[in-house]
Order: C-alpha cells, then sequence, then structure tokens
C-alpha cells in the first residue's frame, strides 16, 4: 500500500509536467537570429513563419521584404503562393468524397471519369483515385507540356492519353502535378461544383481561412502580399507572377502563416474539433502508400515515403510529415512531428529556394530539443558546386552547317500532347516560340541547335531537326521532359497556307510538252489537279509553296515562284520529278 501511496502523486506531477505549456521563449530569440542570417547567407528577400504546438498557434514573424523595391517589410499576414503545398488540400478534398460515401480510394478512376484516358491501356484501366496522389501512375512530370500555356483544365485532361508514360503503374514514385489535376477534375465532377469552391466551403470556411485564395490576381487586391523575386547570381529581380488556374489542384493556394497555422493545427489535431474529416481519413493521408526513395544521403534522414499530399520520413528518430512548395518566385515549407505536437510553416518571396526546408529543419530541431544540423552550410555547399557546374555540353563543332538554310527549318510544328509551336527566320536567326517561351536557335552542328531563353532560368535545350524522304524539314525534336525521351513535334500547315486567298494563287494551266494540268480551288477548300485523262486528285498544303496528295503516298507537289507570280510547278513522284510550265 505504502508504494501506491507514492506512485500516485508522481503521475499527478508528470500529468501536469505534461500538460503544462513550455516555454520556448529561448528557442524564439534563436530563430530571430538564425533567419535574419540566413536571408542573407542563400540571398533571400521575404520570409514568414507559424509555429503551432499542439492546439495553439504559439510564435509568428515575418523577416525581411515583402516588396524589396520599396522595402516593405514582411507581416505575419503577409499572404504568399504556397505552390504544391495544395497538394494536402486536394488529397483532402478527395477524401471528404470518400467519407461521404461519393468516392471509393480502390475503385477504377474509369467508374468516375469515363472519358479518362491515358497513353498506355493498362495504366487507364487500373489507375484508381490513390495512385492519382501518390505519383504513381508511372508518368514522368512532362511539366512543359503545361507550363506558360493557356490550356484550360479540361483542356490539359483530354491531352493527358498523348503523354508517354517511362514506367509501368505502381512501381516508381515520380512527382506529377497532372494527376493532381486529374484528382481536381474528379472532385469537381462527382461534386458538380468547382474544385475551387468545393475546397473552399468544405475546408477554407470551417477553418476560417478567410485569407487564403486562389489566384494570384485575388491576391494582388489585398493590403499586404509578396512580390516574387529571383537572386540571378548577381542581385535580387522581381519576377513576373505566374497565373495558371488550370492546375490549381496541384499548386495555386495564396495564403499566410495565420491561416496556414490553421491548416498545420488540423492535420496535427486529426481534425479534432470540426466536422471536416474524421481521424482515421487524416490519419490515412499521412500514412505512407509509396516508397521516394530507397537511401537518404544524409544520416539524419530515414527512407522517404509518400502518403496522399504529404511526404513522410523519420527525421532523427522521430515521425516527420512534410510538403514543400514551389512556384515562380515563392518557396514555401510545412512540416509536422505528430508525436511531439509541433508543426511548422515557412512562406518566402524567393525563387526555387533552400531556406524553407532550412529553416523549418532548425526550428523543428530547436522545439525536439536536439543539436541543430548544419543544414544551410551542406546546402551552400551544393549550391556553389551546381553554379560551377552550369557549363553544358553544347561546344560548335568546326565546319559543320546546317543542312538546309536557316529559312527552311521555319514553320509550325505540332506534338498531339504538348501543343504547337513555331519556329520563325528573323534576320538571318532562328527563334523558337513556344507557349508563351521564347528561344534563340544557336546553330552547334549539323542540324542541332541551342535553344536558350531569358524567360526561364538555366533553361538551355539542344533541340534536333529531322528531314523526311524528300529533304523537306518536317520534324523538330526537343528534351521537354529529362526522364523520357524527346517530345517530337511534325511538321504541320500554317493557317494561313490553308486560307482561300492563298491558295487561289495556284490556280490556273500548266503544260509539260503536249500535257495540260489544270489546278483549280474546289467548293470544300481544296486544290485539285486534273491531268488529261485522269481523275480529278486532291494536294493539301505542307508548307509554302509545297504540297502532297491526300491519296498518293510520296507524292508531292512544288510550285515555283518569282516576283510574287506562280511560273512552274513540278510533281515529284518516286519515279521522277515532272515540271510543268504556267501558261494562264
Amino acid at each position: 500500500m505504502k508504494f501506491i501511496k507514492r506512485f500516485i502523486p508522481v503521475l499527478i506531477l508528470v500529468f501536469f509536467l505534461n500538460s503544462y505549456p513550455k516555454d520556448f521563449s529561448q528557442q524564439f530569440e534563436k530563430i530571430d537570429i538564425f533567419i535574419d542570417s540566413i536571408l542573407k547567407v542563400h540571398n533571400g528577400v521575404g520570409l514568414s513563419i507559424g509555429i503551432v504546438y499542439k492546439d495553439s498557434l504559439i510564435y509568428t514573424k515575418g523577416y525581411g521584404f515583402s516588396n524589396y523595391d520599396e522595402k516593405r517589410k514582411v507581416t505575419e499576414k503577409t499572404l504568399f503562393a504556397i505552390g504544391s503545398c495544395t497538394k494536402s488540400f486536394t488529397a483532402t478534398a478527395v477524401s471528404i468524397l470518400v467519407q461521404d460515401g461519393k468516392l471509393e480510394f480502390d475503385k477504377p478512376l474509369k467508374e468516375y471519369l469515363p472519358d479518362f484516358n491515358l497513353y498506355d491501356d493498362v495504366s487507364e484501366k487500373l489507375a484508381t483515385p490513390i495512385d492519382i496522389l501518390t505519383h504513381r501512375i508511372g508518368l514522368p512530370r512532362h511539366d512543359f507540356m503545361w507550363y506558360g500555356s493557356e490550356y484550360s483544365r479540361e483542356e490539359i485532361y483530354k491531352r493527358l492519353k498523348y503523354l508517354k508514360p517511362n514506367c509501368s503503374i505502381r512501381t516508381k514514385f515520380q512527382y506529377q502535378n497532372h494527376m493532381y489535376l486529374v484528382a481536381g477534375y474528379l472532385v469537381e465532377k462527382i461534386s458538380n461544383t468547382s474544385w475551387e469552391n468545393f475546397v473552399s466551403e468544405k475546408i477554407l470556411k470551417p477553418l476560417h481561412m478567410d485569407n487564403t485564395n486562389f489566384s494570384t490576381e485575388v491576391m494582388k487586391k489585398s493590403d499586404d502580399y509578396a512580390y516574387p523575386y529571383n537572386f540571378d547570381g548577381k542581385k535580387i529581380v522581381r519576377m513576373d507572377f505566374r497565373e495558371f488556374q488550370a492546375m490549381g489542384p496541384a499548386g495555386t493556394i495564396n495564403s499566410n502563416v495565420l491561416d496556414m497555422s490553421k491548416w498545420i493545427m488540423f492535420i496535427l489535431n486529426k481534425g479534432k474539433g470540426t466536422s471536416i474529416l474524421s481521424s482515421d481519413y487524416i490519419e490515412n493521408m499521412t500514412t505512407p502508400k509509396m516508397i521516394v526513395s530507397e537511401k537518404s544521403n544524409y544520416p539524419e534522414r530515414s527512407f522517404r515515403t509518400y502518403g496522399m499530399g504529404w511526404f513522410i520520413e523519420y527525421y532523427r528518430g522521430r515521425y516527420h510529415i512534410f510538403h514543400g512548395g514551389n512556384v515562380d518566385g515563392f518557396s514555401a515549407q510545412m512540416g509536422i512531428f505528430p508525436e511531439d505536437s509541433f508543426g511548422v510553416v515557412i512562406l518566402s518571396n524567393s525563387n526555387n529556394s533552400s531556406i524553407p526546408f532550412i529553416v523549418e529543419m532548425y526550428i523543428s530541431e530547436l522545439m525536439l530539443g536536439l543539436e541543430p544540423t548544419p543544414w544551410s552550410d551542406r546546402l551552400k555547399e551544393i549550391e556553389n558546386i551546381s553554379s560551377k557546374n552550369l557549363k553544358k555540353d553544347d561546344v560548335e563543332k568546326k565546319g559543320t552547317k546546317p543542312s538546309h538554310q536557316l529559312k527552311d527549318y521555319a514553320g509550325v510544328y505540332e506534338d498531339k500532347g504538348y501543343g504547337k509551336l513555331r519556329i520563325d527566320y528573323k534576320k538571318n536567326k532562328l527563334v523558337l516560340n513556344f507557349n508563351e517561351f521564347t528561344f534563340n536557335l544557336k546553330h552547334l552542328y549539323y542540324d542541332v541547335f541551342k535553344a536558350s531563353s531569358e524567360g526561364i532560368e538555366d533553361m538551355d535545350l539542344k533541340v534536333s531537326f529531322e528531314s523526311d524522304k524528300n529533304g523537306i524539314i518536317s520534324k523538330v525534336l526537343i528534351p521537354l521532359e529529362p526522364s523520357g525521351d524527346d517530345i517530337v513535334f511534325e511538321r504541320i500547315t500554317e493557317d494561313k497556307f490553308s486560307s482561300s486567298d492563298y491558295l487561289k494563287n495556284f490556280e490556273g494551266k500548266y503544260m509539260l510538252e503536249k500535257d495540260t494540268l489544270e489546278i483549280s480551288l474546289s467548293k470544300d477548300g481544296y486544290l485539285r489537279l486534273i491531268l488529261k485523262g485522269q481523275k480529278p486528285m486532291k494536294i493539301v498544303p505542307k508548307e509554302k509553296n509545297y504540297f502532297e496528295f491526300t491519296d498518293l503516298k510520296g507524292f508531292f507537289v512544288r510550285f515555283e515562284e518569282k516576283s510574287g507570280k506562280i511560273i512552274n510547278v513540278d510533281i515529284i513522284q518516286p519515279n521522277g520529278t515532272f515540271r510543268f510550265k504556267k501558261v494562264m
């Protein structure tokens, strides 16, 4: 009995110590000093942090500038783009529909989206909501298909069937923005409302995330928002805001640390105090579904895995769920240590920056009572090595030249997944236009050119051209997806070469000795060739003054022009070329 009497007070004391709010004031002072230093070391612009302990926001503060040019300071209310941290909201939206009995995680998507089509028929039939939320669909990123384009959400969805996979479904983790678009599209079809409206009504409003929005245009109407910036190696430069509403479910939410701290608390406390989603579903989202990496390069980190909208690992032996986000001029990081009852969110207006990750790790280790790992030094060393290795294998080979005159490469080319690109010939140079980007083409060797653009940081591409068997430039190959084959854009007819005004230039009679060839424009808008004794044949334009027969493979028509007038026509056949002179 004496033992029991002594043990009870000890239990009471332990309970009291664990429930009593901890004093982190000394950690906060260290955090302030650390962040001020990190912004300088890593050329950061502005940063805002929120630290959550149990069900309370215990610290929030802004550092640096939301507007670097005007030296306007960041506050805890400053809005930033959170990028791919958006994915956790989309995974939650899908989970809500499953909780409501409107979806099942393991049922084929085709049962909910009959028009869901992929390049690989097997993946298309097997794919489930869990597959698209865990980046295991077999498709590499293909981000340049949508980045800078004007495609709508539905247009991108319909083009998925033309994007080539590089592995089988469920065999490899490959981070994939398109599949989160599909997840958002699924939410829209099941709920009969937009993804934006569903997330707003079912998640943001119940959590009182009143300043969170889905568009940079909306964000810019706020009294306190951050401008996007990039460090170009020498100075800090303001970037343009990136608006890509079509890809919303993958990464278009804008928020501040006050609102995002509510989101961290919601996940940390597994929905307690809300009716949004039960704890079982939050546990499901933050439970490993797919291995991300086989082995970490650093001893502090375990094997990384992915749940649904969250990365999962053990960090220095502690259960850690997290996700980062990057959008032009913005970087973000959110991390939670569920078993230690705290979480952190870091928002910044520095492009593709390691600062949010460094800050999350530093704060987390302080909160855990651990000696901080030198992540800043490690990543700075990697950055320095990367900057030294920027030189690419793009040396010109002397004595080589293009197989055609430069103007012959100009034209419109198309890939069914990626869409169209245009190559212009201007001032004895070639310029490639794709989506909203412009690339200057510099000849390297033979039919290979280097494409470089000021609009895309460190983006140099080797572009190669191919000719058809008649010696006409017919294809351009571009490595827009690094983990797959080059994207092949095939030459197509420009609209201007299909107009009736253009086609009328070729009408008339042509003679070869005694043979007469008549060319006329038909009512359906095509040119017809009529050779005496033969039936009319249709030809369609391939490029300027160059046509092909619709019903005769390997037969072509080439018109010769002088002083703006057509003077001859060549009929190109496998057995030779026959020239007819225009007579009227």
